[in-house]
């Protein structure tokens, strides 16, 4: 195993820990690169196969190719058809309460919070960032996550 791959593993278990004591719901802050999306992949990787859907909410159509990339890189290509992914803009068309996973979570707002605290009370909430300052924060914490940095 590689030095990235060693600190990729040693991280997910420092956040699965966080992940499983909160019921699923953890805001994962981690530099450009760590394995972000990898660690939330793992994370959820129970839910997908019992079935479970999962959407993932990112900012910008450019993420979006990114989430498609790296379903296919780590091996998450047989759940597809149980995946969506979309913008926040269109988080009001969403109304399915899903497992999801939040990237880019510096970049929340009062909406964005207002449509996913309903529609994510009850299922496994990972919100991933590179940085999120303290106003931010503050909003993640409405949807009880808990951070791990």
């Amino acid at each position: 195993m590689d030095k990235e791959a060693i600190a990729r593993k040693e991280l997910f278990d420092r956040v699965n820990k966080v992940y499983t004591k909160s019921s699923g719901r953890v805001l994962l802050e981690s530099c450009t690169g760590s394995g972000k999306c990898k660690i939330a992949l793992d994370l959820i990787k129970p839910e997908l196969e019992k079935g479970k859907p999962l959407d993932i909410v990112v900012p910008q159509t450019k993420i979006m190719e990114t989430w498609e990339e790296q379903i296919v890189e780590w091996g998450y290509s047989s759940y597809r058809d149980q995946i969506d992914i979309y913008c926040d803009r269109s988080l009001h068309k969403h109304k399915t309460v899903r497992n999801t996973i939040f990237d880019e979570a510096h970049m929340i707002t009062p909406r964005i919070t207002k449509f996913l605290k309903p529609k994510t009370y009850t299922t496994k909430l990972i919100a991933l960032s590179a940085t999120v300052d303290y106003s931010k924060r503050n909003m993640l914490k409405e949807l009880a996550l808990n951070r791990h940095r």
